[in-house]
């Protein structure tokens, strides 16, 4: 976990350089699971970007691709 990159929307790193790094490592672990990538994704997020994760909908993300879009937005 301590490899897992983090991001808490403050600072230099914007959402989509988050991501880049999250594939990266998920690829580098080769993490292929959708529920265990998922799962470990929301472990790199913090603070008002982790609260925005919880207040999600439980049956809104459906897939990879539908969280990538939503945490872009």
């Amino acid at each position: 976990m301590k490899y897992l990159p983090r991001y808490n929307s403050e600072g230099d790193v914007i959402a989509k350089e988050h991501l880049v790094s999250f594939y990266n490592f998920a690829y580098n672990f080769n993490i292929e699971n959708a529920d265990v990538w998922m799962r470990l994704f929301v472990q790199s997020l913090n603070g008002k970007v982790r609260k925005w994760f919880h207040r999600l909908n439980a049956v809104s993300i459906i897939g990879i691709e539908a969280l990538d879009k939503d945490f872009l937005k």
